[in-house]
C-alpha cells in the first residue's frame, strides 16, 4: 500500500467500505465519453449475418414447427433484436443478439438440415453399430446402439398440408447386426389426450384406427414395399401394401412403446431377412420413409420424406447402409 499514490489509497478505502453501493456515492463520476464509427467490414458482417438468419426463418413448411417451440423463441427473438438495433445503429446490441450461442448453433448447424424445398429426396445413414448387439425392443432407449455417436437423425417430420408440425417427431436408425432398429420421439402437448387401442387388441384393425401411431415403410428392391406400424399402446402390424405379392412376407419385429409426460416413445427392431429376405449389404441403399398418423383432432398425418399419401410407396427417402467407422 505504501506505494500506492494517495489518490490510489482513498480509492481502495473507499471500496473497502462499500463506496459505490446504492447506500453510498461513488467517487468516480464519468465527465465524458466517444463511440467510435464501426467498420464497414464489420457492419457487413453482421448485416450479412442477420441476412442469412432472415431467409432461414422463411424457408417452406414453418420454422417453428422444424425447430421446435423454444429455439424457434431464441431464434425469432435474436433476428427482432437484431433488425432493430441494427436500424436505431445499436451496434453493440445487434452483435451481442447476433453472437449469442444458441442463436449461432441454430442457424449454423441446424438450420442447414431444414430442406429448402420439403419434396427434395431425404437421406438417412445407418451404419453398424453396438458391437452386434441387438436392442431390447422396450422403448425406453438406453441400450448401448442409441447412445453411440454414429447414429443418424432423421430431420423433423413434415405434414401433407406441407407444414411441420408443432408436434415433433425424430427418428434415430441404427444396424446393429443383420436388423434394423428405430427409436422414435412423439412429442405431444397433451398426452393425456393419446387415443391407443390397448395391448392386446387386434393388429389388423390398425390400419383403420384413427389411433396415434407409427409406420415404417421399406421398399428393398424398387418394387415391393412392406409397412411395420405400432400404436402409441405398444399394439402393432405389419403388411405388404406394394408389388407382386410376396408368399415369402412373414414378418418378424419386435416394438414397444413409453409414454411419458411429453408425449410417447417407440421403439422397433426388425429383421428384414427373416421378414421378406432383405440383405443389408454395405454401400448399398434402400428406399424408406417414416410416418406418424395424429388422432384426427390434433394434426394432418406427417412423414420424414414429405408425401401426400402415407399408405403409398411413390414418394420415399432413401438409407444408406454405412460400414462401421
Amino acid at each position: 500500500i505504501s506505494n500506492l499514490s494517495r489518490s490510489q489509497r482513498d480509492l481502495k478505502s473507499q471500496i473497502s467500505n462499500g463506496a459505490g453501493t446504492p447506500s453510498s456515492r461513488s467517487a468516480i463520476t464519468i465527465t465524458a465519453w466517444t463511440t467510435d464509427p464501426v467498420p464497414d467490414a464489420e457492419l457487413a458482417h453482421m448485416r450479412d449475418i442477420l441476412s442469412r438468419a432472415q431467409a432461414a426463418a422463411q424457408k417452406p413448411g414453418g420454422t417453428a414447427g422444424f425447430l421446435g417451440a423454444a429455439d424457434y423463441l431464441i431464434f425469432s427473438n435474436a433476428i427482432q433484436t437484431a433488425e432493430s438495433a441494427l436500424a436505431e445503429k445499436r451496434y453493440a446490441a445487434a452483435w451481442a443478439a447476433l453472437s449469442d450461442a444458441r442463436f449461432w448453433s441454430i442457424l449454423f448447424e441446424q438450420m442447414p438440415r431444414m430442406p429448402d424445398n420439403i419434396a427434395d429426396a431425404l437421406e438417412l445413414n445407418v451404419r453398424h453399430v453396438g458391437g452386434g448387439y441387438i436392442p431390447e425392443a422396450d422403448g425406453i432407449f438406453n441400450d448401448r446402439i442409441w447412445k453411440s455417436n454414429l447414429i443418424d437423425y432423421t430431420g423433423p417430420f413434415v405434414g401433407q398440408d406441407g407444414r411441420y408440425p408443432a408436434a415433433r417427431t425424430i427418428a434415430r436408425a441404427g444396424k446393429p447386426g443383420n436388423v434394423l432398429c428405430f427409436a422414435v420421439t412423439c412429442h405431444d402437448p397433451e398426452p393425456g389426450k393419446i387415443k391407443a387401442a390397448p395391448a392386446g387388441s387386434d393388429g389388423r384393425a390398425l390400419w383403420q384406427s384413427g389411433d396415434d401411431m407409427l409406420i415404417v415403410t421399406i421398399m428393398p428392391d424398387g418394387q415391393h414395399a412392406y409397412q411395420f406400424a405400432v400404436n402409441a399402446a405398444g399394439v402393432k402390424s405389419a403388411r405388404q401394401i406394394g408389388g407382386p405379392a410376396n408368399k415369402a412376407f412373414h414378418p418378424a419385429w419386435e416394438a414397444a412403446v413409453v409414454q411419458y409426460d411429453r408425449g410417447w416413445q417407440a421403439e422397433m427392431v426388425i429383421d428384414p431377412r427373416q421378414s421378406f429376405g432383405g440383405l443389408m449389404q454395405v454401400g448399398g441403399h434402400w428406399q424408406i420413409n417414416l410416418h406418424r398418423l395424429f388422432r384426427s383432432d390434433m394434426a394432418v398425418p406427417a412423414s420424414w420424406q414429405c408425401t401426400a399419401d402415407w399408405e403409398s410407396s411413390d414418394q420415399m427417402g432413401i438409407i444408406n447402409f454405412k460400414p462401421y467407422r
